[in-house]
């Protein structure tokens, strides 16, 4: 699931400002890995029209390891804040939230060494978010 997408190679030439955010949902079974995609096959479109500073978003899903990966491109780190604006955004962070079998971790990244070291090898602790509900 993309918006405005870009290959992954023309990352190392983005402005000093730009942001990269990922955002892994860990799901407890097949049907809630279902439901996470669904919501972002569903409302990007929706929420990349109601946010500045959304560059690109990519989705990736894991459907044994009943993962979802999420990585977006920000202009700036002020920019996201604007997803505070989308409707469909803060109802799908409640839903998430609400859900004992999604377990979600974010991390944002200001240098493009910084996001590939992470991404080309197996996930490290997370640095900035860490939320595990039981």
């Amino acid at each position: 699931m993309s918006g405005r997408a870009r290959p992954p190679g023309e990352l190392a030439v983005l402005p000093a400002t730009s942001l990269v955010v990922t955002t892994e949902f860990a799901c407890g079974s097949r049907m809630s890995t279902f439901l996470v995609w669904l919501r972002y096959r569903l409302y990007t479109r929706h929420i990349m029209s109601a946010v500045t500073g959304l560059n690109a978003t990519w989705t990736t899903v894991s459907w044994r390891r009943r993962r979802v990966l999420n990585v977006s491109l920000w202009e700036s780190s002020r920019s996201v804040y604007s997803l505070g604006t989308s409707r469909r955004h803060v109802e799908t962070v409640r839903w998430a939230v609400r859900r004992a079998d999604i377990t979600t971790r974010s991390d944002a990244y200001t240098r493009v060494g910084e996001y590939r070291q992470l991404m080309l090898r197996e996930r490290a602790p997370s640095l900035v978010i860490d939320r595990k509900r039981r």
